[in-house]
């Protein structure tokens, strides 16, 4: 069974995981698809991704193409048996899809229909919702519109983060691949097709969602910051300065002044007022600097922004 042609499709961490999961497992992985080497950073360094390097590493064909509509020849020139894809990154065109004779499957980090779309992640920590989970679906050409195969759930904590979701997530998405893959190649499955008036969407986080406003209830700024822990960080804006926030932890500790208002150290970190309570910020970055513990920020230019407001 594990030596059909296994094509891996995936971009980021997330799925660089998976990848090494699915060699793990003794699948053959005849060749994987990435997005294209970007300049990243602001020296706008040339830099492979993920799925890239750990195919080097595995001595495993990698193909690039800035436009998979272009390189469906180069694509299908592996003959897979059954293309596997997550966090891919681009629509992969109906020849592709329709060639294995197994099927193209997608995983994806959500409990879909809910959250379609590019940042399942963010958003699930962002709209407070209250699970999530990894989807397996058959492939179609609408955005994460295809039939599912399997579902795997974990309820979302106020403690969650990009980067804590993500690594819980992909445990999950491991364990729902290494399920469902025997079913797929013995054709021993049955698809259930998506509620589409239940959909929701999660589009890639714009710039404005990267901005944190603070005149919100608190249940909604720390969703928000904790959604933005990682690629891409959320920021506030405070005497004009622009402040990215790493890190937050909620308390019970209350106070009269008005939202956004720095109160000062507390629990080694800068109290912000929100809905007459404080939310407390851990790890922050002001511009130009690296980022930084809060109380080592308090302990310098902090000190300045006492009883000043985030707006």
């Amino acid at each position: 069974m594990k030596n059909i042609n296994v094509m891996f499709m995936g971009t980021p961490e997330f799925a660089e995981e998976i990848l090494q999961h699915l060699v793990d497992l003794n699948y053959k992985i005849i060749a994987t698809v990435s997005q294209p080497d970007r300049r990243v950073g602001r020296k706008r360094i040339i830099t492979q991704t993920p799925v890239k390097t750990l195919s080097e590493k595995l001595k495993i064909d990698c193909v690039q193409p800035e436009r998979i509509n272009d390189a469906v020849e180069e694509v299908l020139k592996y003959k897979p048996d059954v293309i596997i894809t997550c966090a891919y990154g681009q629509i992969i065109p109906k020849e592709i899809l329709d060639y294995p004779k197994y099927g193209s499957f997608n995983i994806h980090a959500s409990l879909l229909p809910r959250l379609r779309g590019g940042a399942p992640i963010h958003k699930a920590i962002m709209y407070n919702e209250s699970e999530t989970g990894i989807t397996i679906m058959e492939m179609s050409q609408a955005m994460d519109e295809g039939d599912m195969i399997c579902k795997k759930t974990i309820e979302l904590t106020k403690q969650h983060t990009t980067k804590t979701l993500e690594k819980d997530l992909i445990e999950l998405a491991k364990k729902a691949i290494e399920q469902s893959l025997p079913h797929i190649i013995a054709g021993d499955y049955t698809p259930v097709k998506q509620d589409h008036t239940l959909a929701t969407y999660a589009y890639n986080i714009s710039k404005k969602e990267e901005y944190i406003a603070f005149n919100r209830e608190y249940d909604t700024v720390d969703a928000h910051i904790r959604s933005l822990i990682d690629r891409p960080v959320g920021y506030g804006i405070i005497d004009d300065n622009k402040i990215k926030i790493h890190g937050v932890k909620r308390s019970e500790i209350i106070s009269d002044k008005d939202n956004g208002t720095v109160i000062g150290l507390v629990d080694d970190g800068i109290g912000v007022v929100v809905e007459n309570r404080v939310l407390i910020l851990t790890v922050v970055q002001p511009s130009g600097k690296k980022a930084m513990a809060a109380k080592d920020f308090m302990n310098g230019f902090g000190q300045e922004l006492i009883g000043k407001q985030f707006r």
